[in-house]
C-alpha cells in the first residue's frame, strides 16, 4: 500500500523537527519501517483527506537515548579525505551491519559520535493529512519483488 502525505513533526516544547510543507508532499510505502507502528495504522486506519494528530512516546516512536551509542572514536581509523566535523555524518560499519552516526564533539585525537535517531528520548507530535492512499501492490524498486521488507 502506497501513501502520500504531508506532515509536521514538533517536540513537546512545540519546535519544529521536520516539515514536509504543502508543496512537497511525501509518498511511501506502508510496511517497511519508514515511520513506526503507531504512525502506520493510523494511516491505513484514517480517511483521505483527513488530518491526524498523533502523539508518539519514545518507546512508540525512535527508541529511548542510549548511552552507548555515544563513543569515543580515533580519528586515526579515519582516512585523511573524510572531514571529521561537528554535525557531520558518518557511515560506521558495527557487528549488526552499518549505521550512520552524527559527530557530535571533536577533541584532538578523537570524535565523539552519537548513533541514537536524532529524535531517540523524546515525546514527538505527528500533524498528518493523508492525501491519497493505493492499495495496489508494492513493488521493490531494488529487485522488483512483490511486498515488504526486501531490499
Amino acid at each position: 500500500m502506497l501513501v502520500t502525505i504531508e506532515y509536521l513533526v514538533k517536540d513537546q516544547s512545540g519546535t519544529t523537527l521536520f516539515d514536509t510543507g504543502p508543496d512537497h508532499p511525501f509518498t511511501t510505502p506502508l510496511g517497511i519501517g519508514v515511520f513506526p507502528a503507531k504512525i502506520e495504522a493510523e494511516l491505513r486506519s484514517i480517511e483521505v483527506g483527513t488530518t491526524k494528530e498523533i502523539t508518539l512516546t519514545p518507546q512508540e516512536g525512535y527508541g529511548i537515548f542510549r548511552d552507548y551509542l555515544v563513543q569515543n572514536i580515533s580519528k586515526e581509523i579515519f582516512p585523511s579525505e573524510i572531514n571529521l566535523a561537528m554535525g557531520s555524518l558518518l557511515e560506521l560499519a558495527t557487528e549488526d551491519g552499518p549505521t550512520v552516526a552524527k559527530i557530535i564533539q571533536v577533541n584532538p585525537h578523537d570524535v565523539v559520535v552519537d548513533a541514537n535517531h536524532p529524535w531517540a528520548g523524546k515525546t514527538i507530535i505527528f500533524f498528518i493529512k493523508l492525501l491519497e492512499r493505493n492499495n495496489s501492490e508494492f513493488k521493490c524498486a531494488g529487485c522488483g519483488h512483490s511486498g515488504n521488507n526486501c531490499c
